[in-house]
């Protein structure tokens, strides 16, 4: 960037600060619904983290068409650019210290990050550790990470991060001391080879691991790096069993989450509870929720203890049990009724924190709070040019699948327009142990925006909802998680919402498969179908697995179905293997650098669909991954699945004024 530029960049970043729009624009009369390229155009303002001291903010901002750090101090509430990348977008950044920023890259989406470093002033800029190239062993690609463990908060020249090293067989993380000045490593702990995760405290001490083997998950302590590692819990992939959620840094207070109650009964649903170190017991129950699995926990730098918990619900969810951060959420929930309030950030010593104020239908608004001022105060609004009273709130739906188990959903009626008799996209989600929740997607709103009911299933397998639930879903990739998605759109037209001549289905990842299979499986539901980066052969899929998920590949066979036991049910719930029975219109996208779903899937689909001669487009970036990332091809797929849905499924009937 240039030093013009870098001024230019400046100016605007201050003048933001002092002039920023309201809130919640007043809603007016409908006009055309916003570009596709407002969906997808980068917060103005977004990802904000206190410096340790609290006197600076650091912030992901638009730079051309790129996301790049930006720094303002709040004392004088000027602001400055501290990078210019021109190719890639910071995917993620942290503050190593007070005067320097950490930022991670990789290559066009291949998935091997980097580590990057910046003082705070924009100066002494270095690469610390490059991100690796694409190269596929045995048929696979080799993902190579590099992550942040400790901030060594006594050293402010080092961090301790995981970095990966390839094996015979597979890919593992050592633990090495970085210099954040100069980039030089030295070791620390070497992986065994079945180590997948470390844990470490602020100061650096390693004292946790986690190691598979097999079906077991098992987790390793010692209170000193001088000890012998000591086995303290196991558990066996789809049985009750408890993990650490946090430990004090003094080492005298742990909570875990856990599928256990104190008395060694079995429960569905994960709940927080304390835990002894020195008996190795589970305590007290702390929280739990009837519908949902609570894993996640806040804790209090200055306490040394755990402040809170955080799931999710029907929408990302963050209980306070601490009264004094209860209140201050409670004042902007007040303050701004049906949205999501969630901590982002805070000093080290809690005298200032962000918080985001958003909902589905609002990709928020950022707050700082002063304790000392006692005063919420605006950062900004991510993106001022969506009014949310112009978008669609996704709205929670329960119904039941034809075995009777209940699923959890959302619907999404289009803006501004019918609700019902309308026509309908579904969309899968990916994972697929993963789930929908109620936050800002692009996807789905520019597909309300355009006059589409977009409708939404927790499958069985979503994770969230129990152990059994999840279970549900084992081995049943085009069976009963397919059945479920089915269902749904049979309930949709039942209730009146969907017109039935006029549905297409769209899914990315997981989804993308769930799609294509939906086209072969019920093509009589279906007029169109979008596979967006998605499997379309599985043992394809289970042959080429990043060498870095080997350990876990003995879970995925047994969620997904054995590619040597299970080869003929495999191959027949694949869709390359089903393309003969589709006959709705196909829209593919794909990323050639994708480690997850390599190209080959895009590839043989398309083989099969020109056979079985269905119509289909392929579009292919040489410069992405798993899902695009970089705006332009954001914009273009947003561009192509808009034509295409109103090319097959007629345009959608005209909006009326809110």
């Amino acid at each position: 960037m240039s030093r013009s530029t870098q001024n230019r960049a400046a100016r605007w970043l201050t003048l933001l600060l002092v002039a920023l729009p309201p809130v919640l624009p007043v809603a007016s009369a409908r006009a055309e619904p916003p570009g596709v390229e407002d969906f997808f155009r980068r917060p103005q303002l977004s990802g904000f983290q206190l410096s340790p001291d609290g006197k600076y903010l650091a912030a992901i901002v638009p730079i051309g068409e790129r996301r790049n750090i930006a720094v303002i101090d709040l004392q004088t509430r000027k602001a400055w650019p501290i990078t210019a990348q021109e190719r890639q977008d910071i995917g993620g950044f942290l503050w190593a210290s007070n005067d320097r920023v950490l930022f991670f890259l990789d290559t066009d989406g291949n998935e091997s990050r980097g580590i990057f470093a910046v003082n705070r002033d924009g100066t002494q800029p270095k690469m610390l550790i490059a991100p690796p190239e694409s190269q596929i062993r045995g048929g696979s690609f080799e993902v190579m990470t590099a992550d942040v463990v400790s901030l060594m908060e006594d050293d402010p020249r080092s961090v301790l991060v995981a970095v990966s090293r390839a094996t015979a067989t597979s890919v593992v993380q050592d633990l090495e001391v970085l210099d954040i000045y100069t980039g030089r490593r030295k070791r620390k702990e070497r992986n065994p080879g079945d180590v997948i995760a470390w844990e470490a405290d602020r100061h650096g001490t390693v004292y946790g691991a986690v190691q598979v083997k097999g079906l077991d998950a098992i987790y390793l302590y010692r209170e000193q790096e001088s000890q012998p590692w000591q086995e303290w819990s196991r558990i066996k992939a789809g049985e009750h069993g408890w993990a650490p959620a946090w430990r004090s840094d003094d080492g005298r207070r742990w909570y875990v989450a856990s599928r256990l109650t104190p008395d060694g009964k079995p429960r569905d649903k994960v709940a927080i509870y304390r835990f002894d170190p020195a008996t190795r017991a589970i305590g007290p129950l702390v929280y739990e929720s009837d519908g949902y699995d609570v894993g996640g926990v806040l804790a209090s730098r200055v306490a040394d203890d755990l402040i809170g918990v955080s799931y999710f619900a029907e929408a990302p969810e963050q209980v306070f049990l601490d009264p004094t951060w209860a209140q201050l959420k409670r004042h902007l929930a007040q303050t701004y009724p049906g949205r999501t309030v969630t901590l982002t950030s805070a000093s080290h010593d809690e005298r200032r924190m962000v918080f985001h104020v958003g909902a589905s239908n609002d990709p928020g608004t950022y707050f700082l709070y002063d304790r000392d001022t006692k005063k919420f105060e605006e950062l900004a609004r991510a993106m001022p040019w969506l009014d949310p009273a112009k978008l669609s709130p996704m709205q929670p739906i329960r119904l039941q699948a034809r075995d009777g188990l209940q699923l959890h959903g959302y619907l999404t009626l289009p803006a501004g327009g019918r609700q019902r008799g309308v026509p309908m996209v579904l969309v899968p989600h990916g994972g697929p142990r993963s789930r929908d929740v109620a936050a800002f997607d692009p996807y789905v709103q520019l597909l309300a925006s355009r006059g589409y009911a977009v409708l939404q299933v927790n499958f069985r397998g979503s994770v969230g909802y129990g152990l059994e639930f999840d279970k549900a879903g084992w081995r049943e990739w085009g069976g009963k998680m397919q059945d479920d998605l089915t269902d749904a759109v049979r309930w949709s037209i039942a209730e009146g919402i969907a017109d039935p001549s006029r549905i297409c289905v769209f899914g990315a990842s997981y989804g993308g498969y769930a799609a294509m299979m939906g086209l072969a499986q019920t093509p009589e539901l279906f007029r169109c179908g979008v596979n967006y980066v998605g499997v379309t052969d599985i043992p394809l899929l289970l042959r080429t697995i990043p060498r870095a998920w080997e350990n876990v590949r003995a879970e995925l066979n047994l969620q997904i179905g054995d590619p040597k036991q299970d080869a003929e049910m495999l191959k027949a719930r694949s869709p390359v293997t089903l393309a003969q029975r589709i006959r709705a219109p196909v829209l593919m996208a794909y990323g050639k650098r994708d480690p997850r779903v390599v190209l080959e899937h895009a590839t043989r689909f398309e083989d099969a669909l020109d056979s079985a001669r269905v119509p289909n487009e392929l579009m292919i970036r040489v410069d992405e991954g798993h899902g695009y990332q970089k705006f332009g091809n954001q914009v273009d797929f947003g561009q192509r699945l808009v034509e295409f849905l109103e090319r097959h499924l007629g345009a959608p009937p005209a909006a009326t004024s809110p």
